[in-house]
């Protein structure tokens, strides 16, 4: 199929990070002279924007790729993001698939595909995970689209827990300087946008080295002109400072930051006997990530969050699976600190004691 001006379409699966990156990638399309439409439109390139923490990661790439190939059956099809990374073999075997771009190379994308032809067989451009250094400045920015822009601060994680494949798919840990965080949401707020999501793998670890902190980030988005709220997204517990709650605290209602924190996290973990049955569900059945029944005593877990969680370390991240969104100005300021020390009190003292190793885990490999 042949147009005038070359069209792409993209479809992102995953996390806000995402979300900030395919944009990123698609002003590139936009200075290369392409026409961006929807996926369901014809078009002449398809971009997949993949994740790597469900299950079903592979099912869903299939399933996209088949339908945008339904609609454009010339069109040639680059899958990028984290699936990417870790996959890229397997990704390449599937019908219609065109190039694999890993962590490093979906930043430069056109140094990589000059050509937009269907191969016969596909191109697969990914380094070793090491080699992915690069921050790539990334944020949303389509007006109409969207009532809020993602702005991606931080990427990479340094923690290499052994539940997770975010250090494999996105590296180390790395963030952009305070001065580029501030230009960029000026620019979202010069575009329309009223509302920032402040989006990284693990927001809490800006500028751990380049001697800045996120608190600091904080304070130096308060000075741009035009933004009514920051939301925060992707923070954990243990880097939840007393520092930025004050400051959260003391900036609401104007900017009424987003944080995670755990909703019922230090009910649970005080409370839970230590033969706790923990059970997976793949029927689809669950909406959340993890729901736990005090008659039955079993924790039952969502196939489509657990991902590729060794679940021998399953009690001590409970925490993750239960994060719950809640508004800093719907609680007290000691409520907030009595439950984060809490929290890291509870975690403590049971691997002290060892409560951990006597959790019965069922339907889960381990």
């Amino acid at each position: 199929m042949q147009f005038k001006k070359p069209k792409v379409a993209f479809h992102t699966l995953g996390c806000k990070l995402n979300f900030a990156e395919t944009s990123s990638l698609g002003k590139q399309f936009l200075e290369h002279g392409f026409e961006i439409v929807d996926i369901h439109s014809p078009t002449n390139v398809v971009v997949l924007n993949t994740c790597s923490v469900t299950e079903r990661a592979d099912k869903e790439a299939r399933q996209w790729i088949r339908r945008a190939l339904r609609i454009s059956p010339d069109a040639f099809v680059s899958v990028i993001g984290c699936y990417a990374q870790l996959e890229p073999e397997k990704i390449a075997s599937i019908n219609g698939v065109d190039a694999v771009l890993g962590a490093k190379e979906k930043l430069q994308y056109f140094n990589y595909i000059q050509s937009f032809e269907k191969k016969y067989s596909p191109s697969i451009f990914v380094s070793e995970i090491s080699e992915a250094n690069e921050f790539g400045p990334a944020f949303s920015s389509e007006v109409g689209g969207r009532t809020r822009a993602f702005l991606k601060v931080q990427d990479g994680c340094d923690y290499n827990c052994t539940f997770c494949t975010i250090p494999l798919a996105r590296g180390e840990s790395r963030s952009q300087s305070i001065e580029d965080c501030v230009l960029q949401a000026q620019q979202i707020s010069d575009m329309g946008f009223k509302e920032i999501v402040l989006t990284g793998v693990n927001v809490g670890d800006f500028g751990k080295k380049n001697q800045s902190s996120f608190l600091q980030l904080l304070n130096a988005l308060e000075n741009v002109k035009g933004i009514d709220r920051y939301r925060i997204s992707s923070i954990e517990p243990n880097l939840l400072t007393k520092e930025i709650i004050d400051f959260v605290s003391a900036t609401i209602p104007t900017t009424a930051e987003v944080l995670p924190l755990l909703k019922g996290m230090t009910l649970f973990m005080k409370h839970m006997p230590s033969d706790t049955k923990f059970v997976r569900v793949d029927d689809g059945s669950m909406r959340g990530p993890m729901e736990y029944d005090p008659k039955t005593n079993i924790v039952k877990i969502n196939a489509d969050y657990a991902g590729h969680m060794n679940y021998e370390s399953m009690a001590n991240t409970i925490s993750e699976e239960m994060l719950h969104a809640v508004t800093v100005d719907k609680l007290a300021k000691p409520e907030i600190y009595e439950a984060i020390d809490n929290i890291r009190a509870q975690i403590a003292e049971n691997y002290q004691n060892g409560k951990y190793n006597q959790y019965t885990i069922e339907g889960i490999g381990k």
